[in-house]
């Protein structure tokens, strides 16, 4: 796993000096602490950081083909390579490295930007074709590894991390209001947006043609759900199947590996995949809680008993906030999901002994495992029973205790959708952003997503598709990578396979989810290898005792950042302080909006 930057000037020489240049590329040294390359030429600078994992002597970059005519540079692993070396080889094509990195090239440079189709793994790259006068950059289907591009007056600088762009000075760093209500909305800011007006996140499964005075992208892979007219048998049989094939290609490494494992049925079938194949004990990864409640070791030491792995763990109490403002650094816009930390955590105890991890990431997008996806279902029952009426909703609102909540339920459910399950998963409801923002618009971030959400055949298929596009794309992986890369390290996910993902499109719905349960399908292949108390059990999933935290170091923590009122023309500092006041006294547990607000002041402080 690696970390790329790049400049290219389409109307003449580069201005920026090398010491720029090499302070652009140290900032994302955590993502490549073994080697540093630039390819230099008058109007360009490609760079590469690396964290060597397969081929180590071999596959250096920026590489250059033999004619000397294209260069690259390149982010990630490419599973299937040696299968394209095979056809690359038939065709003529001969290699001096045993790097999927000169794959990569030659297959560019035989099928043009046809090859991306072809490549089943995570990349993000940019080759330079003298021919042309063309760079072209691009990005894996379903977006793992991250590139960010800025434009300007012919000019582009692009790299894995926003914060490698930042000395660059091509960006004004205008803060985006719209991606500011979609963060306090979401938690997270949306490709292809980022926290600033002028830097975009490139889609996944696109790529884009850049040259004097024309840019363009173009989607090449999309995700489609046609249920087809199969047996339950032979769901289950193909799709286990897939999965062990995926789990197979992902052990191809020449450094110790390892996986995460977290006590819940995702990471305990790849883990008993993981140790079909090998030959040693899997050494296996787990953080804790010192709350029960939010703990899953004593399942994950289960599971790590039962398959005989090498198992390591580690337990999260508040002391660990002390770390707070190491791991949040590698966020380089606001992003709030609060599993990061855990996340950092279990990456860290990984990164002490091995340099890659195989988890258990993607499951409940493949094969529809979130607790909402039952939700839905049931709001459709509600909305099929119910009527929509204010004076059943006032009626509701005076059942004493639980009168607002479940007024609120019934209004959603009568919503239409997608709006009803956009509302479902937003962190803050459009009067909350109203009264914390000062510059709120009549701008809605569910009105973006409401095309996203209606591209399929059912409702739920439909959410299926755009929570890969939108929640894993920009939350689930976003945290993946930041925190794996923050700590050296290199996740691969068996669940996000093309293969996989192409095939549990065409599984039905039914067999997915249901009014009660997620991943029906799954857990009926977890069977096979742990108990059924880990089958039926309750998914945890890697939250924090935020509500705890926030009466105690985590208030400390925000009273101290938003002291200064530094962001006085962005948030009303009075409706934060009743934010704190009300959780303190438990009259409203405001904890993820604290937890947001504090993201956004600490990345400010830090980026802004």
């Amino acid at each position: 796993m690696c970390g790329i930057v790049g400049i290219v000037n389409f109307k003449g020489k580069l201005q920026h000096t090398k010491e720029v240049i090499k302070t652009m590329c140290d900032s994302i040294s955590h993502r490549g602490p073994d080697e540093f390359g630039y390819h230099y030429e008058n109007n360009l600078v490609l760079c590469h950081r690396r964290l060597s994992i397969i081929d180590l002597s071999g596959g250096k970059q920026p590489m250059v083909s033999e004619d000397k005519n294209y260069i690259l540079t390149y982010n990630g692993e490419i599973y299937n390579f040696k299968e394209i070396r095979l056809d690359l080889e038939i065709k003529g094509y001969s290699f001096k490295t045993h790097s999927d990195t000169e794959v990569l090239l030659n297959a560019f440079i035989e099928y043009g930007v046809d090859c991306f189709v072809k490549f089943n793994g995570m990349f993000a790259l940019a080759i330079w074709n003298k021919n042309t006068d063309e760079l072209v950059i691009g990005r894996d289907k379903t977006g793992k590894k991250p590139l960010y591009y800025c434009t300007k007056d012919n000019m582009i600088v692009f790299a894995s991390e926003l914060k490698a762009i930042y000395p660059s000075n091509i960006s004004d760093k205008k803060i985006d209001d719209k991606a500011v209500q979609d963060y306090f909305t979401l938690g997270y800011i949306p490709t292809p947006r980022t926290i600033y007006e002028d830097i975009k996140k490139l889609p996944p499964a696109s790529f884009a043609i850049i040259r004097k005075d024309h840019f363009k992208i173009t989607s090449y892979w999309d995700i489609s759900f046609n249920s087809t007219n199969d047996s339950y048998d032979n769901y289950r049989k193909n799709s286990k199947q897939i999965l062990f094939e995926s789990v197979e290609r992902r052990l191809v490494s020449d450094v110790p590996f390892g996986a995460f494992l977290s006590g819940g049925i995702d990471s305990s079938i790849i883990v008993s995949m993981m140790q079909e194949k090998m030959d040693i004990p899997v050494k296996t990864f787990s953080i804790g809680f010192d709350v029960d409640e939010f703990s899953e070791l004593n399942d994950a030491r289960h599971i790590a008993n039962k398959l005989g792995t090498e198992h390591t763990e580690f337990v999260i109490d508040k002391n660990c906030l002390d770390i707070y403002d190491e791991f949040i650094d590698f966020y380089d816009e606001p992003f709030a999901d609060s599993s990061s930390l855990p996340t950092y955590y279990v990456s860290k105890l990984a990164s002490e002994h091995v340099k890659m991890v195989l988890t258990g990431d993607g499951g409940d997008e493949c094969f529809g495992g979130y607790k909402r996806y039952s939700r839905h279902l049931v709001n459709n029952r509600i909305k099929s029973i119910v009527p929509d009426s204010e004076i059943l909703y006032y009626m509701a609102s005076r059942i004493p205790s639980y009168g607002a909540k479940i007024e609120s339920v019934l209004r959603r459910a009568n919503s239409e959708f997608p709006v009803n399950y956009l509302k479902e998963v937003a962190l803050c409801s459009d009067s909350t952003i109203s009264n914390l923002l000062r510059n709120s618009s009549e701008y809605s971030t569910f009105d973006t997503f409401k095309e996203l959400f209606t591209t399929q055949k059912t409702e739920l298929e439909s959410i299926y598709y755009g929570d890969i596009k939108s929640y894993m794309l920009d939350d689930i992986l976003v945290k993946v990578d930041r925190m794996s890369m923050g700590n050296s390290i290199e996740l691969r996910s068996p669940f996000l396979d093309s293969n996989l993902l192409e095939y549990a499109a065409t599984i039905p719905e039914k067999f997915k989810t249901s009014h009660k349960t997620g991943k029906i399908i799954l857990r009926d292949i977890a069977s096979d290898y742990v108990s059924e108390s880990i089958v039926k059990g309750k998914k945890r999933g890697f939250a924090i005792p935020l509500k705890e935290w926030f009466k105690h170091d985590l208030k400390n923590m925000l009273l101290d950042i938003i002291a200064s009122k530094s962001n006085s023309e962005i948030f009303d500092y009075d409706y934060i302080n009743k934010l704190i006041i009300q959780h303190e006294n438990d009259i409203k547990d405001n904890s993820e909006l604290l937890w947001q607000i504090l993201c956004f002041e600490r990345w400010a402080l830090k980026y802004n």
